[in-house]
């Protein structure tokens, strides 16, 4: 488990999806944040564009795991099933991007310490290094296995936001006392609940 007081200049463990059937279930822990993509060139981190000139941006979602998580997360090849209590990222680029602009208009206001995020693998995409679609959605693992080590293969499926339930109110709560810890006592005078400040 991750402590909420740990130093996160580390970098927090990414949400990794990597196979069909996997399900990823997370409190919401804080605000959700748009930054513009990087990718690694020679070393050095270069921003990325849009073909039109507009920076290509990406969301990163803090969350504290759930029981009930099968999918993997971690930095590099150091990956493996998170813990529930562990605080990883959930970063969404592109259609994934989209996807959460659509359940959180269907959800309404975010709320930490109350807010559930899940996500399920139902179908991988091959991609060539253009971007392009290679091929239709690959519904069973043995189909995904099958694409070539070099081929880009990504993992999708639906993502759903919505009020914790009982059983995973200790979460929420363990979710809203890691926001407090370390986004400082101005989270907790003005109340760890609202989680809207940026517009999606």
């Amino acid at each position: 488990m991750i402590p909420v007081d740990e130093d996160n200049k580390r970098g927090l463990p990414v949400v990794k999806r990597s196979g069909i059937g996997q399900r990823f279930i997370g409190a919401l822990a804080k605000a959700p944040e748009q930054r513009q993509v990087h990718k690694t060139v020679d070393g050095v981190a270069v921003p990325q564009f849009k073909p039109g000139g507009k920076p290509r941006n990406e969301l990163v979602v803090h969350l504290v795991v759930c029981p009930g998580t099968t999918t993997p997360a971690g930095i590099g090849d150091d990956t493996g099933i998170p813990e529930p209590g562990d605080v990883v990222r959930l970063i969404l680029r592109g259609g994934g991007y989209g996807d959460w602009i659509t359940a959180k208009n269907e959800h309404g206001a975010l709320g930490i310490g109350r807010d559930i995020v899940t996500l399920d693998v139902e179908y991988g995409q091959a991609w060539s290094e253009g971007a392009k679609e290679i091929g239709g959605k690959l519904t069973t693992q043995a189909e995904c296995d099958l694409v070539p080590r070099a081929t880009s293969l990504g993992y999708y499926g639906p993502l759903a936001i919505r009020h914790a339930t009982a059983e995973e109110l200790p979460w929420a709560a363990k979710a809203e006392a890691w926001c407090i810890a370390n986004m400082g006592t101005e989270v907790a005078e003005g109340g760890a609940h609202g989680a809207d400040e940026e517009p999606f």
